[in-house]
């Protein structure tokens, strides 16, 4: 066999595993002698909505004797209800008292709820690439939806439920005071103090002809509360539970 007719041999073989490979390929054959395939996708969470079934106008039938019974543009019509509680919504609440866990769809939802993921569809922040999907609150770093529940559910579960109040929730970081602002009317003018301009007209338009204001020469403002106005003092109250 000369050179020629070897390299016209080659190439006709060449064409013919081009040919076999796509056919294969076509067919979904994961594995084959003539190429390496491999899986690239990643299963996404399933999350389903399931709405009612509406009756058909012959289902109803049984209802027209109320036809005409009341003025419908005065009726009030409640199509819905909704429930926030310590597992985020009903349908969450559900599945943890039915199953003690959460699902993956379950995860996915109660990690958005709690401001633990964000969905985006545009360039990311933490690389040059375009992505949409789920991606980390504070690392902006990409998350699959099959590694939500591995990566944020002991967070979840330590964090939602009935359970002891958190001190960091707490405005002041004290289990023991619950902090409220007492509204008091003062019974002498006290004394000036600093302002911006902007926050003297505050003062003066809620407080009218309680309120003193004036221009310093340095270009700051000075306010003095009069008798009769009224002040915003802190408190603080036990706490009469702690979960």
């Amino acid at each position: 066999m000369t050179s020629e007719s070897a390299n016209s041999y080659a190439e006709m073989e060449k064409a013919g595993w081009r040919t076999f490979s796509r056919e294969e390929m076509a067919f979904n054959i994961l594995d084959s002698n003539s190429f390496q395939y491999k899986e690239l996708t990643v299963p996404l969470a399933n999350y389903q909505l399931d709405c009612p079934k509406v009756k058909t106008y012959e289902q109803l039938a049984h209802l027209r004797y109320m036809q005409d019974m009341v003025d419908l543009d005065k009726v009030v019509v409640v199509t819905g209800f909704g429930e926030v509680g310590s597992y985020g919504n009903a349908a969450l609440r559900w599945e943890m008292e039915a199953y003690g866990e959460f699902s993956l769809e379950g995860c996915v939802e109660l990690a958005w709820i709690m401001g633990l993921i964000k969905y985006v569809s545009g360039k990311l922040k933490s690389a040059d690439k375009i992505y949409t999907g789920w991606v980390d609150s504070k690392t902006e770093e990409p998350v699959c939806d099959m590694d939500v529940k591995s990566k944020y559910e002991k967070h979840m579960l330590e964090h939602t439920g009935i359970r002891p109040i958190e001190p960091e929730l707490c405005a002041n970081g004290a289990l023991a005071k619950k902090p409220f602002m007492r509204e008091l009317q003062i019974d002498h003018d006290l004394e000036p103090f600093e302002a911006t301009a902007e926050e003297a007209a505050h003062f003066k338009l809620e407080n009218g002809d309680k309120v003193d204001m004036w221009a310093n020469g340095d270009g700051t403002w000075s306010v003095k509360l009069l008798k009769g106005a009224i002040i915003l003092v802190p408190k603080a109250m036990k706490f009469d539970r702690t979960t």
